[in-house]
């Protein structure tokens, strides 16, 4: 008798801890219900990468949400500065995770890289150990996932609100790099051929302003691809071949040059700046649509929004 109350018990204990996992994980706001989570999504890899219309306009809104902490991040980030002189990386990576969750986004895509000063060289960095402080640039590689569609953006800014004539340099390349690549994405090309533009790009660039003299000296500075392709994981279809994959609409991937100077290479007056410019974008018919776009990446849009702390939410 008490063998049997016992399995009895343990029955009840298996069906309670069962509903309450099968509860948890499937519980839904009455607005919007969305299943299956993506671990249960099973797809040919070939056809996850071309995105429906659906999927497409999830993904507009993760990185409208994403684009937007990016942008109250660096408003945030340079009030603080100027109220204190300087800003601990955590701080950033706290005022990132706020404004993506807030907005919407259950979850990040992957963990905030915000990395100040000589941090930025470093790829992926999440350590938030130090302060960023007068003179450095943040770099901050940080998305959100809505309905379980990522996004990807990456922003580098001077804490203190003005670029220093080193730092535009710099930044001109990537920028640089960053537009053409965007504007080479089209139907018929591949990431490979994009990759390869920016790594010139990169090349000739260096070159100019007497940083790279051999041509196989730019992987000492642009060490990573230039993008991938994302969706429901941020680096999604991970073993597709995204090289040699003749673009088509309905592709999406990310746009990412950067250059990362450590004090091992290069002149020492660009000794510890690390600059990525990140975008999404979607093949469209006739060329490419920027997910990402509305956050700003010119110099002087940087500076001006950095600037006009009138309108920090």
């Amino acid at each position: 008798m008490v063998f049997a109350s016992a399995i009895s018990f343990t029955v009840i204990q298996i069906w309670f801890w069962w509903s309450y996992y099968v509860h948890t994980k499937t519980k839904s706001s009455p607005k919007e219900a969305y299943n299956p989570p993506h671990e249960l999504v099973v797809r040919e890899e070939g056809i996850a990468t071309l995105k429906d219309v659906d999927e497409i306009n999830l993904m507009r809104k993760s990185c409208e949400i994403s684009g937007n902490a990016h942008i109250n991040a660096m408003r945030h980030s340079v009030n603080l500065f100027k109220q204190n002189g300087s800003v601990p990386e955590i701080e950033i990576d706290a005022i990132l995770t706020y404004e993506i969750t807030r907005a919407g986004c259950r979850r990040l895509a992957y963990p905030n890289v915000v990395a100040g000063g000589v941090n930025a060289t470093c790829l992926h960095y999440d350590s938030y150990e130090d302060t960023v402080k007068e003179g450095d640039l943040v770099l901050v590689d940080s998305g959100g996932e809505y309905k379980y569609y990522a996004s990807d953006i990456t922003r580098t800014w001077p804490i203190n609100g003005k670029y220093t004539k080193v730092q535009r340099e710099i930044y001109d390349i990537v920028l640089k790099a960053n537009k053409e690549c965007i504007d080479i994405a089209r139907p018929g090309t591949t990431i490979q051929v994009i990759h390869d533009h920016a790594k010139e790009v990169i090349r000739k660039g260096l070159s100019d302003i007497g940083i790279v003299n051999d041509v196989n000296d730019v992987d000492k500075f642009f060490m990573h691809n230039v993008g991938h392709w994302i969706g429901i994981d941020v680096h999604d279809c991970r073993e597709t071949d995204r090289w040699n994959v003749i673009l088509k609409p309905g592709h999406c991937f990310t746009i990412e040059p950067g250059i990362y100077i450590n004090d091992k290479v290069g002149a020492s007056e660009y000794h510890g700046i690390g600059i990525r410019i990140e975008d999404d974008i979607v093949i469209t018919s006739d060329g490419c649509e920027v997910l990402s776009s509305f956050v700003p990446k010119e110099l002087n849009d940087i500076e001006e929004l950095l600037n006009d702390l009138t309108k920090i939410n």
